[in-house]
């Protein structure tokens, strides 16, 4: 399967529009395969011209955030556009390993009962010019689960959100339609 066909990276906003225009120059600089999708739920700003820029990236202006259900229901819908196998959600200020997804992206085409796959996600800190390593973000591997159902399940209530998992889209898209 070619690559650049494999995942969506989604990425939910509101607001810190040079955070979003930083994050794709990052994903042209790195020559990212993947697509990325923006779901911009914050105040109206210059981030859909901005786009136009980026072919691999595509821009939904929704309803404000005002509330965690109108979150819910933009990444619900987010999901549904979702047109590769996989989908990766993470904010606009994250960096990303595009190897390292391909890695998620291939275990899970040979492990169907798998729903997602995490790599070992670090948090640092900036000081400075120096990057001081924090720690592992995640606290209990979700493979530990015999069904595909408690690893997911494993992944909200041990990692309190599934950002960074790399998960089958349409498994995905239908956790959130039951949120």
């Amino acid at each position: 399967m070619n690559e650049k066909s494999l995942l969506t990276i989604l990425v939910p906003l509101k607001g810190r529009v040079e955070y979003t225009k930083r994050f794709l120059k990052y994903c042209q600089v790195i020559d990212s395969p993947f697509k990325v999708l923006l779901l911009d739920g914050g105040h109206p700003n210059d981030l859909g011209d901005f786009v136009k820029d980026y072919p691999f990236a595509k821009y939904w202006r929704c309803p404000y955030d005002s509330s965690i259900r109108h979150f819910v229901s933009k990444m619900a819908y987010g999901h549904s556009l979702v047109e590769t196998p996989f989908v990766v959600a993470m904010d606009n200020d994250d960096f990303f390993d595009a190897s390292g997804l391909l890695v998620a992206c291939n275990f899970l085409l040979k492990n169907k009962t798998f729903s997602s796959f995490c790599g070992d996600v670090r948090s640092f800190i900036l000081n400075g010019f120096d990057i001081v390593p924090d720690k592992s973000i995640y606290t209990k591997p979700s493979i530990l689960g015999n069904t595909e159902e408690e690893r997911i399940i494993s992944c909200f209530e041990n990692f309190h959100s599934h950002w960074h998992n790399v998960i089958w889209s349409d498994y995905a898209e239908r956790v959130y339609k039951l949120i």
